[in-house]
């Protein structure tokens, strides 16, 4: 970690609270930290004696999660500050802030600072506002990731709708890597293989099983636990809601069972907060209409139907409707039976979705990063593109190889590098578009088997435009139009262009769509753009290409929104290249594509964290 002196504090919204000279009483006192990336700059459990403002680059703050992983709960970027809870508590640091990149900070002794804010008040009301906002933030995560989820199960009446429930049971472990934990209210449910502990009759009245329950857990052997009802009568509902609340510290997902005609129907609506519904396709009716909540779809095909948006006083019952040729055998967490597999994160809150986001040529990266995905049991349930991620989205949501993507990428490339009449823009769209259209064919968006968003710029207006319906040739043309080399395209009376300019890694599009975990791709990075000159004269100093003139400059726009955070993902997969790239540098494809695979190993340990079932 390197010192140097400070000339003057950077203008945030936390020091521009202060006047002139309180600003140089500051700056005389602090010192510019640089730091490395991957360097420490406060570690958990150490003394704090500094407040840190971020001048320029990419920090977070990190936490061990429940296996030991690290878990980042908080990222810093270009103005934003940290260390306040130690100033304002005089207590250690709870949590460890890591350089995610290289970056410049402004160190700001806490005992200066003190003096300052004793004559301007409007400092302590920033840092109150900042330290309320993480706080919040913070604990939404932790609540999203924490032990102790309680789902409410209604059974139809049939064999076919009691063995999709238990083939998504059995799924649920597998993508725990752990147990979970079934109260079946009826004592209804006959899984052999599962772990039968004291009847729920027991159990309510004498909490001394509990023991049991925590040595199943330790072993984090990947079993259901049934909890049963035997003997007839009422369950007392608040004594069923204390042993709920017990379960919900000890598993990581607990499911409260009945059957859709069972007394004990109200109790089970009444002590979870999310209700999931199985039921068979043939004709059997749903619940009494009377219930509270309404009712989603998530249909037991070959492929799910994304979850709509419900609005509603109420929370939604969400529906699994069983279609009678569905294999529910598969228990995997990827390739046959998906749809099971998807039920299962859907009630974990681990739907997976992926930004493929701008780069140019490096694009390749994209289709390597979908291979480590693949290699280690990762499914995509979601995914959008940007820019040259729009394409490669488009193909992976389709079902293609990452082989046929390669070579369609590569032809793409080649014939979309053919210039054109210099009116609209360098390049024409005239080879891409045949080559598209013979691609997409009648297909559209709802055809897909992965649902996909598709992201563009209408450059008059200077917003973002999501496709996710419509014409998907057009949304790919729009979303990879780069301003000066290909023509914009006219869409409702808009002029659509290249989706980088404003969101280079679609990660808040993808989460929209449905997904719980966002993996992003960030081909933006400090490696300059190659810009080789195309010809030398010896009266001339060299000239480089217009084309890579263009993307270079907008590069550096992309990679300025995503440095100073304007991107944020669950994980962010960011592949490495060694080399300047231009757009002519397709060629070198392969060399991309295995920077997409290293880059997805490289994240490992991230990955491992949110979905404990990958295998890396």
């Amino acid at each position: 970690m390197d010192h140097s002196a400070v000339a003057s504090l950077p203008h945030t919204r936390l020091l521009d609270a202060l006047d002139s000279r309180a600003r140089d009483v500051l700056a005389h006192a602090s010192s510019a930290l640089h730091v490395r990336q991957n360097e420490i700059v406060i570690e958990a459990g150490q003394s704090v004696d500094c407040l840190y403002v971020v001048e320029s680059g990419l920090l977070h703050a990190e936490v061990p999660g429940q296996d030991g992983e690290l878990l980042a709960v908080a990222h810093f970027g270009a103005g934003d500050f940290f260390g306040e809870l130690s100033f304002l508590r005089s207590d250690v640091a709870a949590a460890t802030v890591r350089a995610s990149t290289d970056a410049t900070l402004i160190a700001i002794p806490h005992r200066t600072l003190g003096k300052v804010a004793e004559r301007h008040p409007a400092v302590m009301r920033e840092l109150a506002i900042v330290v309320a906002r993480r706080l919040n933030s913070t604990n939404a995560q932790l609540r999203r990731l924490r032990v102790g989820r309680a789902v409410g199960c209604l059974l139809g009446e049939t064999p076919a709708a009691d063995a999709v429930f238990q083939a998504v049971c059995r799924s649920v472990v597998q993508h725990l890597e752990g147990p979970m934990v079934v109260i079946d209210l009826d004592g209804s449910i006959r899984m052999p293989d599962a772990h039968h502990f004291a009847s729920l009759d027991e159990s309510l009245l004498d909490r001394a099983h509990l023991p049991e329950h925590d040595a199943f857990t330790a072993d984090r052997r990947s079993e259901v636990a049934i909890v049963a009802k035997h003997e007839a009568g009422p369950i007392d509902e608040a004594a069923l809601a204390g042993l709920i609340s017990d379960y919900t510290e000890r598993y990581e997902l607990v499911l409260v069972v009945a059957k859709v005609t069972s007394p004990q129907l109200l109790d089970l609506l009444d002590c979870t907060d999310e209700r999931v519904y199985f039921r068979d396709a043939n004709g059997q009716s749903d619940p009494a209409p009377d219930m509270a909540g309404g009712f989603d779809t998530i249909a037991i095909v070959h492929t799910p139907l994304p979850r709509l948006n419900h609005k509603s006083d109420f929370a939604p019952i969400h529906t699994v409707v069983i279609d009678p040729g569905a294999d529910v055998r598969g228990t995997s967490t990827g390739g046959a039976s998906q749809s099971v597999g998807w039920v299962a994160r859907h009630l974990l809150r681990r739907k997976v979705g992926l930004a493929l986001g701008a780069g140019g040529s490096k694009g390749y990266a994209h289709v390597g990063v979908v291979e480590g995905l693949h290699s280690a049991g990762i499914p995509i349930d979601y995914i959008a593109g940007s820019s040259v991620g729009a394409p490669i989205a488009w193909a992976v949501a389709g079902g293609m190889t990452t082989q046929n993507i390669h070579d369609v990428l590569h032809d793409t490339f080649r014939r979309a590098l053919r210039p054109g009449f210099p009116l609209k823009g360098l390049l024409t769209t005239h080879w891409v578009r045949k080559d598209l259209e013979r691609f997409v064919k009648d297909t559209g968006f709802g055809s897909l088997s992965i649902p996909l968003a598709i992201v563009a710029v209408d450059l008059a207006r200077r917003e973002e435009v999501v496709f996710t319906s419509g014409d998907l040739v057009t949304a790919m043309l729009a979303s990879t139009a780069i301003p000066g080399l290909f023509p914009p395209v006219r869409w409702r009376g808009r002029m659509l262009v290249d989706g980088g300019l404003l969101n280079p890694i679609p990660s808040s599009v993808v989460h929209d769509l449905g997904a719980d975990i966002v993996i992003g791709v960030k081909l933006t990075n400090p490696i300059e753009t190659d810009l080789r000159p195309e010809t030398r004269h010896t009266f001339l100093p060299p000239a480089p290409p217009i084309i890579d003139t263009i993307q270079a400059a907008i590069e550096t726009l992309q990679w300025k929104i995503v440095h100073d955070g304007g991107a944020h993902s669950d994980v962010t997969i960011e592949p490495v290249f060694h080399e300047p790239t231009g757009l002519h540098d397709y060629t070198r494809g392969d060399h991309f594509v295995a920077a997409g695979r290293d880059a997805v190993a490289a994240a490992a340990r991230e990955l491992k964290a949110l979905l404990p079932w990958a295998k890396l």
